[in-house]
């Protein structure tokens, strides 16, 4: 994007126009857009979608169906109008930007804009105008079928003789040939020297089928036969620092990555009637797909194109990932929605696409992180109860990896601060972030994300706490030293023994705190 004279001309005089604007929390920008499209963006655009844009992406955050096709369109930047009275050829040092001189606006600003009034219909502290919406898509994931365009994840490859030596020492989780053999899906993390999770990602060792599918594209210096091949799914706010991350901590070992985010879409297909749908779309024998377990990857024929299945979910639901190629995915998407339709009018089940907001509900109700929001560079696994990813590591093998010594210090040391779900009793209350956390009166820490879950009916709120309260908790964000009688180990115990509130604009809300995830915590759906 930073390449592009026109959106950085946009982008930077939209920072100057809002700069005293008060922060809103679903505000949208309307400069600089539609850099990056997804496969499926006039598909989407034609069923109502209403993008939201992240790292010059456009990516679906909710579909308001009752507007006409194609009406949701992000259109030109106008400026806000900034450039109406100005002379375009005028010999000034104040000029309209390059582009507006061939531009049909002029300098005017749009007249006729639903995306820019449904954007400022959502500038509020309440609840946004979309929450209904966003109930009807959650409750489609829950009981039927939802479809997720997640095509701006990262995706990439990572292969050569070293290839499995070079993820096993960069990731936590174990990636022998014993404990990830070629069709197996770990969820792991990325930890730096200190134990802080730099990324939490997924990486699968890819079955021969995939390899040899052409779907994925051999390095230029190696080959398929030199060793196994990985890919790589990760959240597409990190993909560029998961790349670079990568590409540091692998250089050593005689492997190489290509990357394939703009080559690639992923398609999610998650709720309780997914392997039927699925199963609807299948190309030949449907065994692979009716035979996949949880974490497992197998290679299926769609609308005549081979693609990549990956049973993984971010939602909670038994669910599936279409990984294919840009091209393909149109049709296969088409296809995918012509059969829903056609579940919904002959068994009543509910089929919809969903966008981001509705993924930030349902995985909010399961406890699910989000890099960047409540996890961190500074937060290990254990703290954000994501111990999982490296506990098994740490218990059955001496397997070196990044950060292994501070997690075994921490692990043997307890942890002095850590991740708490807290549910807020009164459904009316709305929470962004950054509220504060009280545990018997006093202040411990302070909420790193929130939403609403539509499921449980309730506010959920995840955040960091340590027992001597927010000064300490805030000098160990720093990497501040905290005295050697405060920083005591927080146990399961002394966090259900709490009476918790959460602190907002000086009002107290009483919340009650859940140390498993809020909705179907034995993961008996998944």
């Amino acid at each position: 994007c930073v390449g592009d004279k026109d959106w950085v001309q946009q982008t930077s005089h939209e920072s100057y126009a809002k700069t005293y604007s008060i922060v809103h929390p679903n505000d949208e920008h309307m400069a600089g857009r539609s850099v990056r499209r997804s496969a499926l963006h006039d598909a989407l655009l034609e069923r109502g979608c209403v993008f939201q844009q992240r790292h010059g992406f456009e990516r679906p955050g909710f579909f308001a169906t009752e507007h006409k096709k194609k009406e949701t369109a992000v259109l030109e930047y106008d400026y806000y109008g900034a450039y109406e009275e100005v002379d375009i050829d005028a010999d000034t040092e104040y000029k309209k930007p390059s582009h507006l001189k061939n531009s049909k606006l002029q300098g005017k600003m749009h007249e006729y804009y639903p995306y820019r009034d449904i954007v400022e219909s959502h500038i509020t502290f309440d609840w946004p105008p979309s929450f209904d919406i966003v109930k009807k898509e959650a409750h489609a994931c829950r009981n039927g079928v939802a479809i997720f365009d997640q095509s701006y994840f990262g995706k990439f490859v990572i292969q050569g003789k070293e290839a499995r030596a070079a993820v096993d020492y960069i990731a936590t989780a174990r990636f022998d040939e014993e404990s990830c053999p070629k069709g197996r899906v770990k969820y792991t993390c990325l930890c730096n020297s200190k134990g802080g999770v730099e990324a939490d990602l997924t990486i699968t060792c890819l079955p021969k089928e995939a390899v040899a599918s052409g779907l994925f594209a051999a390095p230029s210096s190696s080959s398929s036969e030199d060793g196994d091949v990985f890919y790589v799914a990760a959240g597409g706010a990190q993909k560029t620092h998961n790349w670079r991350w990568f590409q540091q901590h692998t250089r050593d070992f005689d492997c190489e990555m290509v990357d394939k985010s703009d080559n690639m879409s992923l398609i999610s297909v998650q709720g309780p009637h997914s392997l039927s749908l699925l199963t609807s779309i299948i190309d030949g024998d449907t065994a692979p797909l009716e035979e996949l377990e949880f974490s497992k990857a197998c290679v299926v024929d769609i609308a005549g194109f081979k693609v990549l299945l990956l049973r993984l979910t971010f939602v909670g639901e038994r669910g599936y990932e279409i990984h294919c190629k840009y091209d393909d995915a149109r049709q296969i998407y088409d296809l995918l929605m012509a059969k829903g339709e056609e579940m919904e009018q002959k068994q009543g089940v509910p089929v919809r696409d969903a966008g981001y907001y509705t993924i930030d509900s349902l995985s909010a109700e399961k406890g699910y992180r989000h890099w960047h929001a409540d996890l961190s560079n500074y937060d290990t696994p254990f703290e954000a109860n994501i111990g999982f990813c490296v506990s098994g590591t740490l218990k059955t093998t001496e397997k070196k990896f990044l950060g292994r010594q501070a997690l075994e210090q921490q692990k043997a040391d307890g942890v002095k601060r850590k991740l708490i779900c807290l549910e807020i009793e009164d459904p009316s209350v709305p929470l962004y972030g950054l509220e504060s956390i009280y545990r018997d009166g006093k202040c411990v820490g302070f909420i790193k994300s929130t939403a609403f879950g539509h499921t449980v009916g309730k506010t959920l709120a995840y955040g960091y706490i340590s027992k001597e309260g927010f000064q300490e908790s805030q000098l160990m964000e720093r990497g501040e030293s905290v005295p050697s009688e405060k920083g005591s180990k927080i146990t399961n115990k002394w966090l259900k023994a709490g009476k918790y509130e959460v602190g907002d604009k000086g009002i107290l809300h009483s919340a009650k705190i859940h140390l498993k995830a809020p909705f179907d915590p034995s993961n008996e759906r998944i």
